[in-house]
């Protein structure tokens, strides 16, 4: 079980490289370049250069999620003592539960006014991650740590079901098109613009939930008389920084150009 486990962590973090270093490619890099192609450019190097960045970007999304919940699983819910001393029987439940999350945050991001990217539609998503972080908190009881690790799974199992239900099919559609010297559905444009950026957005704090795991003097650091809520507000606190920086990341890349 041990050899199991350590495979599971190093592989969790060769296919996490290769999800998220191919998402920011793709969103910091790809973007501004085939934005600036002429038609008759697109149709030949689109459908060469797309489909073999998304094959590594799709299977490396598919194998960090499957080992990630390996690890999730050896480690706190096969190990219950890693949950917190105060968990309760709900722990089982959050660990199942952001797959539910998963289909909500779908429909809200199809459903709400504005689109996807709009301030209505992210701010009802946010309140849906601040529920599934309060059920974690309040009712299963889990401690700083599981808890960090739990929020990071729910971002992670998002950002997973984002790639293969909804970009990954946009993106074949519109490779097809290409290929064929046709305009692609704006509409699978749109879609798999939005999730590719909300996965941005999302990967951000992502990394600092995984990484803390390793410091408990960020993820349980007291906050005056919040005392045991420290670590709830702490994912709050995280989540907006993480925010912030990518859309730092995303102003920079806009000013780039080519030589």
């Amino acid at each position: 079980m041990s050899l199991v486990e350590n495979l599971s962590r190093w592989m969790h973090l060769l296919f996490g490289i290769l999800w998220i270093g191919h998402l920011y490619y793709f969103n910091f890099v790809q973007a501004g370049f085939e934005g600036k192609l002429a038609a008759d450019m697109k149709k030949s190097v689109i459908p060469e250069n797309r489909p073999r960045a998304l094959f590594w970007f799709r299977w490396g999304a598919m194998w960090t999620f499957v080992t990630g919940i390996l690890l999730v699983g050896f480690n706190y819910h096969m190990n219950r003592a890693n949950l917190g001393p105060d968990a309760t029987g709900m722990a089982m439940g959050v660990f199942l539960f952001p797959l539910f999350i998963y289909f909500l945050y779908d429909i809200v991001a199809k459903k709400v006014g504005g689109g996807p990217m709009s301030m209505p539609s992210l701010a009802v998503n946010l309140v849906l991650f601040a529920g599934y972080m309060a059920l974690c908190h309040f009712a299963a009881k889990l401690g700083g740590r599981a808890l960090w690790i739990h929020a990071g799974m729910a971002f992670g199992i998002t950002m997973m079901m984002n790639v293969w239900m909804r970009i990954w099919p946009a993106q074949r559609r519109i490779i097809t098109a290409i290929k064929e010297g046709n305009a692609p559905d704006q509409a699978d444009v749109a879609l798999a613009g939005a999730r590719s950026r909300h996965n941005t957005y999302m990967s951000v704090p992502l990394l600092m939930y995984m990484f803390a795991q390793h410091s408990d003097g960020f993820y349980n650091a007291a906050i005056g008389a919040l005392g045991n809520h420290s670590p709830l507000v702490m994912v709050f606190v995280t989540a907006a920084l993480g925010f912030f920086f990518a859309n730092l990341l995303y102003k920079k890349a806009g000013q780039l150009s080519g030589f």
